[in-house]
């Protein structure tokens, strides 16, 4: 078995690499990168069967970099560990190729072994944490999930990122004035009075992070 540990903190790679051998047996090959680019280099030279991949890395967000590393690796499991775990972060796993979450932050590593159990026996896993925000994302009423256009989520994310109309017409393709009218969509369906509480609503949900 080969593993792959992508995190780009030292400390938290060499725990994961650590945990992984001690589940693993003797046999299991443990290798560290801190960036998806190294990642995708080691990936491309073939043979893994599990990535453990933080979400936040310095040169490129880990949900894209996942959809990356199954094309390269169809048959990768891969085991996503965050320490921002976000409404909007539950709502890009909902959209990714990950077989598990875990928050780093909270979590134990007795979680990261439930994990690797779950994905041995072909299922899904995620952590209390990430499985009670999966929850609310998926029944509340309110949710934003359940409120706005697939177009208003990308906007409201770049709105978290602190772009300006101009800025992200230009990354979508439209004009300023769309960009404006979609921002007053997304006040009227949020509930929201000004753009400062848009602002403070993307920071709140995660948009901000990824």
């Amino acid at each position: 078995m080969k593993v792959l540990v992508v995190e780009d903190q030292s400390m938290f790679n060499e725990l994961l690499s650590k945990a992984c051998r001690t589940h693993f047996s003797a046999a299991c090959v443990v290798v560290s990168a801190f960036t998806a680019s190294a990642a995708k280099a080691l990936l491309q030279q073939g043979g893994y069967t599990l990535m453990l991949l933080d979400i936040q890395l310095p040169d490129m967000n880990g949900f894209d970099f996942a959809v990356e590393a199954i094309q390269i690796e169809p048959l990768l499991k891969i085991v996503g560990v965050t320490a921002y775990c976000s409404c909007y972060a539950i709502y890009r796993l909902s959209r990714s190729p990950l077989q598990a979450f875990i928050d780093k932050s909270i979590d134990t590593l007795d979680e990261l072994w439930r994990a690797f159990q779950a994905i041995d026996a072909g299922e899904n896993y995620y952590s209390p944490p990430v499985a009670a925000l999966r929850n609310e994302l998926n029944t509340s009423p309110t949710s934003f999930k359940k409120l706005l256009s697939d177009r208003e989520i990308t906007i409201l994310c770049r709105v978290g990122s602190g772009q300006t109309d101009e800025q992200i017409g230009e990354i979508l393709g439209i004009s300023s004035a769309t960009v404006k009218w979609h921002r007053k969509q997304l006040m009227h369906k949020l509930e929201l009075c000004n753009h400062t509480e848009l602002v403070f609503y993307a920071y709140k949900k995660g948009f901000s992070v990824l």
